[in-house]
């Protein structure tokens, strides 16, 4: 009876082994590699040297961004392009070369050898990405201890850069019931182009609109509400944060006037700028100031002695920041949502080495990237009209057609959208929260679910490729 009890975990046990086995082997094989040890050196030129020789704007912020953006970014793209060719060459390369038959001497399923040469992998460059991140951080503290540092500059960094802020975007506005309507007028008017399809201008109307509602002419005033910011810290100060553009070209300065207000409730912070456009500014609002529970609401005056019109951008041209968490947490989650993508990298790079030689491997692995990188717009393609015409003016596509058309981008976008990943380094220098739902989701999707189904592809085809047997 015991030794029926014990036998399960005595299966169990020899099949870890095997796997723990074919990740050390894995790990060697990438050592021994050439192209990764010159990515690996590479990798050490780019966490030491560029912080040493690169030199920033001046500012805070620009020291901030060579030692935290550009270091941690470049140390991302040569890990990446490392696990990416290392994955590629783990199968394919070793089939090529046979010495994989050394690995399956022992009966073995192809799962076991696949889940071996990727947990050697990720464990190689999670690490090495791990020391990047400690390297960078004992830089940047070093850094912050200089006994030089403007006290403050030192207090403008920690307040709006080394921090962590949930960003509050104003909420959208609706301008679609007004582009259908001027949409019908224009066309009852005989006005609008007979080769353009009718949703493609309804789509420019509303771009359109959707401008003017950001726009504020010579002056006007406009009115944003953001959702409620939660409770406030007295002790802290909201940051709005805007970019905007004027009528007038060049880096002209332009005058406004400021409101920020909870609901309907006094009193209300009031601020003039006179600030240059195009540029990214902040202005930090005291959270004593403002009472009351209700919505923020943020009003802008153009009260600039010269007419002129000012435009904030619909997609970021304003933006309100409430503090949320200290930066040492932010930035460890950052480094998290960074190993997660150099997993599902790991897995993309086995299976495209499983199915395909290893130049076919690497395009396709890039190909697949380049992909995900074209998420949105894929995503633009499946809900906009199609419209393709010959050379003749008609149309190119059936209504069949272009239904199936679109219908292969929405697929595309659903398989790919997912994978899609806003940058964690460019919210770790601007001071925007990294949250944990962003970075359960990424680990999640790039460090379970994609790998797994990708783990089942390779199985299924190293199968039929007879490269082991069933254990």
């Amino acid at each position: 009876m015991t030794a029926g009890i014990l036998s399960p975990a005595r299966r169990r046990r020899p099949d870890m082994n095997k796997i723990i086995a074919i990740a050390i082997l894995a790990v060697r094989g990438a050592i021994r590699s050439r192209v990764v040890l010159v990515l690996l050196g590479l990798l050490l030129l780019a966490v030491v040297a560029v912080p040493l020789t690169v030199k920033s704007d001046g500012t805070p912020a620009g020291d901030v961004q060579i030692l935290v953006r550009y270091t941690l970014g470049l140390a991302m793209l040569i890990l990446s392009l490392s696990v990416l060719w290392a994955g590629c060459a783990s199968v394919s390369l070793e089939w090529q070369s046979q010495r994989l038959q050394l690995v399956v001497t022992k009966p073995i399923h192809p799962l076991q050898l696949w889940l071996g040469k990727w947990l050697g992998l990720v464990a190689l460059h999670v690490v090495l990405l791990a020391i990047c991140g400690a390297v960078t951080a004992g830089l940047l503290k070093w850094r912050m201890r200089e006994p030089l540092r403007d006290p403050v500059d030192r207090e403008w960094l920690l307040d709006e850069i080394l921090v962590a802020r949930r960003s509050l975007i104003p909420e959208p506005v609706n301008v679609d019931t007004a582009a259908r309507l001027r949409f019908e007028e224009e066309q009852s008017r005989g006005r609008l182009p007979a080769d353009i399809p009718p949703e493609t201008v309804v789509q420019a109307i509303r771009q359109n609109l959707l401008i003017q509602a950001f726009s504020i002419s010579p002056g006007g005033t406009r009115e944003w509400h953001f959702p409620r910011p939660g409770r406030l810290d007295r002790e802290r100060s909201l940051l709005l944060r805007f970019r905007f553009s004027s009528s007038t070209p060049g880096p002209d300065r332009v005058t406004g006037a400021w409101v920020i207000r909870r609901g309907n409730n006094i009193p209300a912070v009031q601020v003039q700028t006179n600030m240059v456009a195009t540029a990214r500014h902040s202005i930090r609002i005291p959270c004593a100031a403002l009472s009351g529970e209700g919505p923020l609401v943020v009003a802008y005056e153009n009260i600039h002695t010269d007419p002129v019109t000012v435009l904030f951008s619909p997609e970021d041209g304003l933006e309100v920041l409430a503090y949320a968490g200290s930066f040492g947490p932010n930035y460890a989650r950052a480094l998290l949502v960074l190993s997660g993508q150099l997993i599902f990298l790991a897995a993309l790079g086995i299976t495209a080495g499983s199915l395909f030689s290893m130049p076919v491997a690497a395009f396709v692995s890039g190909f697949v990237l380049l992909l995900v990188q074209m998420a949105g717009q894929l995503q633009s393609m499946a809900a906009q009209p199609v419209f393709l015409a010959g050379h003749r003016g008609e149309a190119a596509l059936s209504p069949l057609g272009a239904q199936a058309y679109r219908l292969f981008f929405k697929l595309l976008h659903a398989v790919m959208g997912p994978l899609q990943v806003s940058g964690s380094l460019e919210k770790l220098t601007t001071g925007v929260l990294v949250s944990w739902s962003e970075t359960f989701r990424v680990l999640l999707t790039h460090g379970l679910i994609y790998p797994l189904l990708l783990a089942l592809l390779a199985a299924w085809i190293m199968r039929r490729r007879e490269v082991a047997m069933a254990g």
